[in-house]
């Protein structure tokens, strides 16, 4: 998707597109329909899925292959696509106010920064409720980030709690050890109590509950958009339930969590913002966080997270590397929304209508 800054220029932003001349302050924002989305710009619509299904179908081959790996999709997004995705960020917060209107691009890295803070010491004095907290987080950011656009209509709140509610309660519903084994990895590192047996069994039960509730809403979104006569919609929630369905039973839950982030979450945003190929040449230091408007957080990032991992561990322990990972996450996650919901908000401010 691209957007025009005060100056004129198009600019790359996720999901949205803004418009208004340099006297309107705060530019409009709105949704971007589904019919001005360039063909070019929806090739991770359909990768994303295709990919997913391939670690479906080697792990029926291989059956063991995402257990014996399963700390590699989320240690890999540290250091691509995940992590960048996430430093995509700063260089959001320039193409919306452009290069010289420093005071408003100071005034939202700022909220961006005291949000990181006030989660990280949310997490240090109570891990219970920051993991709580970032599961919920979780649930609306990749139910409202990762759903493309539709012509018909379709409850916006529906698609997004049905589909975040199922990414993160059917791992836990239909194998709740291995996530088990990430939350005590998760309290260990924060200093928490491990979860026992009696309030796992009630977690479980109730991501049962969730779960079923949520493959339900799917199969009533399905039918909107086939009595909506949005078939092309309807053949692509058909397509991305049952990839993520079957790759939320069949693979091991922390392999799918981290391909789905990887390659799913992270790919697709890193295309929206940039309008560009996924693989054209001057990719590589983008989709790796290198390039300069990204590296700003990036490389803080990992050298924090790399720092820390050789002080709290004396061994390599892939699941406590991936539960830090995830604290590492659940500190930026918040911010991340914050960042967008501060820009939407500049809509009520808007003056001029937005592009069409």
């Amino acid at each position: 998707m691209k957007s025009i800054n005060s100056t004129g220029e198009r600019l790359p932003l996720s999901g949205v597109l803004i418009s208004g001349p340099p006297s309107s302050g705060f530019p409009t924002l709105t949704l971007a329909p589904a019919n001005i989305i360039e063909s070019k710009a929806a090739s991770p619509w359909i990768l994303s899925p295709l990919l997913l299904a391939a670690f479906c179908l080697l792990n029926a081959f291989w059956p063991e292959f995402s257990t014996r790996y399963a700390w590699v999709p989320f240690l890999a997004s540290l250091f691509f696509l995940g992590m960048p995705h996430g430093a995509s960020d700063f260089a959001r917060m320039g193409d919306f106010f452009g290069a010289g209107d420093w005071k408003n691009r100071l005034l939202f890295f700022s909220v961006y920064l005291v949000g990181m803070g006030l989660v990280l010491l949310l997490s240090l004095t109570a891990p219970g409720l920051s993991l709580f907290g970032f599961v919920a987080i979780s649930v609306w950011h990749f139910g409202r980030s990762d759903l493309y656009p539709v012509s018909a209509t379709v409850p916006t709140l529906l698609r997004v709690m049905s589909r975040g509610l199922l990414l993160l309660s059917l791992p836990i519903a239909v194998q709740p050890e291995p996530v088990r084994d990430l939350v005590n990895g998760w309290m260990g590192i924060l200093g928490g109590e491990a979860v026992n047996n009696m309030a796992w069994a009630r977690v479980t039960s109730t991501a049962l509950v969730i779960a079923a509730i949520s493959i339900i809403s799917s199969l009533f979104i399905i039918a909107l958009f086939g009595l909506r006569r949005d078939f092309a919609s309807f053949r692509r929630e058909i397509f991305e339930t049952t990839v993520l369905v079957t790759m939320l039973i069949s693979l091991d839950p922390v392999f799918a969590l981290g391909a789905y982030f990887l390659f799913w979450h992270s790919l697709r945003h890193l295309k929206v913002q940039s309008g560009r190929e996924i693989f054209s040449p001057d990719r590589f230091r983008e989709l790796c966080g290198l390039d300069r408007r990204r590296a700003i957080l990036f490389i803080p990032t990992v050298a924090a997270y790399i720092g820390l991992s050789m002080f709290l561990f004396e061994s390599w322990l892939p699941d406590l590397q991936v539960a830090l990972l995830l604290i590492f996450f659940a500190v930026v996650t918040p911010s991340h929304e914050i960042l967008h919901a501060i820009i939407q908000q500049s809509r009520s401010r808007a003056k001029s209508p937005a592009l069409k």
